[in-house]
């Protein structure tokens, strides 16, 4: 009696995504040849800059198209496929394909925005801190000598007070945050 092995592996696919939605990536993928045929495949989803695939969240599929509807803004995504035999041969891992889902949804304005003269003639800007679902890189600070800021003068901060030295005595300034 003989008996024959099953040692070869599915090929590799090449794999792509696209952003078809603002909440939503398509991943699509070549079809793996195998000498039994392709059971399934392992569509591994990587987030931030995770390379591992042990740290991947797993899905099994026969089709060669996935939509991925659990995306975030401002995350960044990479999908690994493997095909897998009638037998379990896993197939070797695709090149993985990355996206990065934009930020796409404006803070909330900052709320207390005070004003306070210092004794050297500065002023301290003080606010509370804005909301994000990604949350604030910086503050840009705008000034102006009139309410209507036709002209102005802008400051970034990281954090949420800034002191302005460029004052001068007795006159009115304008803050937007």
């Amino acid at each position: 009696k003989i008996v024959l092995t099953d040692y070869s592996q599915p090929t590799q696919v090449n794999v792509s995504s696209s952003l078809i939605e603002s909440n939503a990536v398509k991943i699509n993928w070549s079809t793996s040849q195998d000498v039994n045929g392709v059971d399934h495949y392992n569509l591994y989803i990587l987030t931030g800059d995770k390379t591992d695939l042990q740290f991947a969240k797993v899905i099994s599929l026969t089709q060669t198209s996935y939509v991925d509807r659990e995306v975030l803004e401002g995350w960044t995504y990479r999908y690994v496929v493997v095909g897998v035999d009638m037998i379990g041969n896993v197939g070797p891992a695709s090149n993985p394909s990355t996206i990065a889902i934009p930020d796409i949804t404006r803070p909330e304005p900052v709320t207390n925005l005070n004003a306070k003269s210092l004794p050297a003639g500065q002023i301290e800007l003080s606010w509370n801190a804005a909301k994000d679902n990604v949350g604030i890189s910086y503050y840009i600070i705008l000034k102006s000598m009139s309410p209507d800021f036709k002209e102005t003068k802008s400051y970034i901060a990281n954090t949420t007070n800034l002191i302005d030295s460029e004052t001068v005595n007795n006159m009115t300034y304008y803050y937007v945050v």
